[in-house]
């Protein structure tokens, strides 16, 4: 790596940079202990035209280059772990927390790769740097709590709806709001939809709560023993662990 860099500075000349000499030659911090350049094949965005879009269309498209470029570097950390890759300057196989990650900044390739390494279920610390209200997780307890303190709000418990909390598809969610003669919070609970009876016995649980519990204990106890109305833990599992969860929204 080190001698990449000194050839590409060598190449440009100290005018380039705006220096009066030549950089100095870097060396390693550890002797014997030397890395690889890969360069890997440019991921370009697919070319597609935009169609008309009409409700009964199913459409299609390829992952962006982003999406794309995240996936393939996902794949390769999970076959360096899956084959046991030895890493020489440990002596023993890679583990994950070896693996560091860097990007030019912070965009929306962050975010992909994490994803992606979540898909793949390689462990990932996350960002260094979080803005918690951008974060998918806060959003889904944002809507929790807007609705909790006013149940009449039909945005927020659309968000709801829809969010891992309760998992509801695009379709469920436009069958219930259709054409509803009240809000979407009473359509819930005169709805004969099993499922919709069980989103709303969820949510009646989860009011009764946010009523006798302060702001902490009430996100305790919807991030822990407040299951799904299916019983299950969906892909909220993960997102439970993380201990700033908790603190982010207490603050």
């Amino acid at each position: 790596m080190l001698q990449v860099v000194d050839q590409v500075l060598t190449d440009l000349g100290p005018a380039a940079l705006g220096q009066d000499a030549a950089s100095p030659v870097h060396k390693p911090a550890r002797l014997r202990s030397g890395g690889r350049v890969v360069l890997w094949p440019m991921v370009e965005a697919a070319q597609t035209e935009e169609a008309d879009w009409t409700p009964d269309q199913d459409l299609m498209w390829e992952p962006d280059a982003e999406l794309q470029l995240a996936s393939r570097i996902a794949e390769q950390i999970k076959a360096w772990l899956e084959a046991r890759t030895l890493l020489p300057a440990r002596g023993r196989p890679i583990r994950p927390g070896d693996i560091l990650l860097l990007v030019r900044s912070r965009t929306t390739i962050a975010a992909a790769l994490i994803a992606a390494l979540n898909a793949a279920g390689i462990p990932v610390a996350g960002h260094d740097r979080v803005k918690l209200l951008q974060e998918t997780a806060i959003r889904d307890v944002m809507a929790l709590l807007r609705f909790v303190l006013q149940p009449a709000d039909d945005l927020s418990l659309a968000e709801l709806l829809k969010s891992p909390f309760l998992g509801w598809s695009e379709d469920r969610l436009m069958c219930l709001a259709h054409a509803r003669p009240g809000s979407l919070w009473t359509a819930l609970q005169t709805s004969q939809d099993t499922e919709a009876a069980q989103a709303a016995a969820w949510l009646g649980q989860a009011l009764a709560a946010a009523d006798m519990t302060a702001p902490y204990e009430f996100l305790a106890h919807v991030l822990g023993p407040l299951q799904e109305p299916n019983g299950s833990t969906s892909d909220w599992g993960s997102r439970r662990s993380r201990p700033w969860l908790y603190c982010s929204i207490w603050r």
